[in-house]
């Protein structure tokens, strides 16, 4: 399928492929991490600081297969949540799926909290990773492998792009065999990027109004025919 667009009142005509802007998708996976990347940073500059970075994985042994553990990490990421708000009060956060070599997942998540920002200052995430993160996260369905880490206001650039992988998107189309994390063997309608309501902004649209109409399109010869009876413009 191609996109047929056209500007009010001209007679140009353009022709573009029909894009699915999916994350699993080669060809979208580009521009669709350029946008949560702007979406990721602008979440995490409007909070400023007392962001922290967080790493849960699954115990493969505690699962009957990855597919498993992808059905139940909506259910552990709200209880995980749930528990972190009842200990600290008010939390903001954004998360980003990713799968192992294996096609395990795990989670990105930042936390923006003054309270949990304090506890881990300096060398005191080491404490509480040991004594509330981590029984938090092997109660919620996590397992026991986690990471975290306070973030400075100056760093919201380099974690947004580490969330969402940009560089690694665009990596992975030019070719220059980075590894990829993205969730493809997540069931589907399964949510890559999530975030506390009303953190995220909207994807960006462009603000001119365009009108169009999908056709299908064969390739003869290398010559394109396009089905475009009843246009109208």
């Amino acid at each position: 399928y191609s996109l047929i667009t056209w500007r009010r009142g001209q007679e140009v005509i353009n022709i573009s492929p029909f894009r699915c802007r999916s994350w699993r998708c080669q060809k979208c996976l580009p521009w669709r991490a350029s946008q949560d990347f702007a979406r990721v940073q602008t979440a995490l500059l409007s909070r400023g600081a007392n962001w922290v970075f967080m790493v849960l994985t699954f115990d493969t042994k505690a699962w009957k297969d990855a597919m498993a553990a992808y059905k139940a990490s909506c259910k552990s990421m709200k209880s995980f949540l749930r528990r972190l708000t009842r200990l600290y009060g008010k939390i903001d956060h954004v998360q980003t799926w990713e799968q192992t070599q294996a096609g395990w997942p795990h989670v990105n998540l930042a936390v923006y909290n003054a309270e949990i920002y304090g506890l881990c200052r300096g060398e005191g995430w080491k404490a509480w990773r040991r004594d509330i993160m981590n029984p938090f996260a092997v109660n919620s369905g996590f397992g026991v492998r986690v990471w975290v880490e306070p973030m400075r206001a100056s760093t919201a650039g380099q974690l947004s792009g580490y969330m969402v992988k940009f560089k690694h998107a665009t990596a992975e189309i030019t070719g220059s065999g980075t590894k990829s994390q993205v969730p493809v063997s997540a069931p589907q309608g399964f949510r890559r990027l999530r975030s506390s309501v009303g953190l995220l902004p909207p994807p960006y649209k462009p603000p001119e109004k365009w009108e169009g109409r999908i056709v299908r399109y064969s390739k003869s010869d290398s010559e394109l025919s396009l089905d475009i009876s009843h246009l109208t413009m």
